[in-house]
């Protein structure tokens, strides 16, 4: 069938996973292999089922998973828009409530599954079939995060309340550090936690139980999210006229954190690639993330529209030979497309389907 074959176990050792594959000889068919256990987050988060679905060079829309257990397996795939989530059921019992979703199908053994895997085959909605009435035109839209999707609105609110209160002043006064330290965390050359206490000890904050309510603080601040109106209603719109749907976003953040805040916001599901500058160490304008997300989709990068506010993203989406449009945009922005609201986008001329 040609299809790509990979594994997401939730284990705690690094090597029983593997060894096990080896013993029976089959580790050669799966790639990739993601265990919890080194990826840091288990199932049902569904930043797991992304970082495979990556690894494997696939969107998650053409992603077919196939578990056991309903909460953890299921519900996961799901949450991370999945094209099929198939429960296999066994013998023994787990001993715990198994609930949260419904499967598309439930199979007694792996036989089973070969059946639903040629009934899928050129099914519409599969990579051959995205935007398959605009053959020649624009089948994916990639998005920034901050500032596109959600804003701030009261951003460093309780930072510099806590600053304040410990007679510190609230304006950093060394800018180059500051960038340089934001530079090591979204490229994931240190952790979050590195990078909150080296920012609280820029503003002079000393004290170990300073230091660990600084980064409450920080955290707070940060998870303080609001979305532009019509956000999951416009998404939930370009999903159902069959784009693919992507995310470039330069962070310090984990992928589960944000998805978390999509989840909230009612559009956790409908990404099909998620590409973060923490976990490829790489930000933009550079043209690998660009390349990653395009490569993900499967599609050529003039198929492709990048949704961007600041200059120097829009540019180098153009660069790598994206379609551009400019939401909540720097002055002098550049862009093929200007929209003031969010739901705009749905009018851009590049989204009518010429059916």
């Amino acid at each position: 069938m040609g299809l790509k074959i990979g594994l997401i176990s939730n284990v705690c050792s690094r090597g029983q996973v593997p060894a096990s594959l080896e013993l029976y000889g089959i580790r050669h068919y799966f790639d990739p292999v993601v265990l919890s256990s080194e990826y840091g987050r288990r199932k049902p988060d569904p930043s797991i089922f992304h970082y495979a679905a990556r690894r494997a060079n696939v969107p998650t829309s053409e992603c077919l998973y196939v578990g056991d257990r309903i909460a953890r397996d299921i519900l996961g795939a799901r949450r991370a828009g999945y094209r099929l989530a198939i429960q296999i059921q066994h013998d023994f019992d787990h001993g715990e409530a198994d609930e949260g979703a419904a499967p598309d199908a439930v199979i007694a053994n792996m036989h089973e599954l070969v059946d639903i895997l040629r009934a899928e085959q050129g099914v519409p909605g599969t990579r051959e079939n995205a935007g398959k009435s605009r053959q020649n035109g624009v089948c994916a839209f990639l998005f920034d995060a901050g500032d596109i999707l959600y804003y701030r609105p009261q951003r460093d609110r309780k930072l510099k309340a806590f600053l304040k209160e410990l007679s510190l002043p609230v304006t950093g006064s060394r800018p180059a550090e500051m960038e340089a330290l934001r530079q090591h965390a979204y490229q994931g050359q240190i952790t979050r936690e590195q990078y909150c206490e080296a920012i609280l000890r820029l503003y002079g904050v000393t004290r170990p139980e300073h230091l660990l309510r600084g980064k409450q603080i920080l955290d707070e601040d940060t998870n303080n999210v609001k979305f532009f109106d019509g956000v999951r209603e416009t998404l939930l719109a370009l999903k159902e006229r069959e784009y693919l749907l992507g995310i470039i976003t330069d962070t310090a953040l984990p992928v589960h954190v944000k998805l978390g805040w999509f989840d909230h916001g009612g559009f956790g599901h409908v990404w099909d690639s998620i590409v973060s500058s923490k976990e490829l160490g790489i930000r933009k304008p550079a043209p690998q993330i660009y390349h990653a997300a395009l490569q993900q989709l499967g599609i050529p990068s003039e198929r492709a529209v990048f949704v961007g506010h600041k200059a120097s993203e829009l540019e180098g989406a153009r660069a790598v030979g994206m379609k551009t449009v400019a939401f909540n945009y720097d002055a002098g922005a550049k862009a093929d497309f200007y929209i003031d609201q969010f739901a705009d986008l749905l009018k851009v001329p590049i989204t009518i389907s010429t059916e």
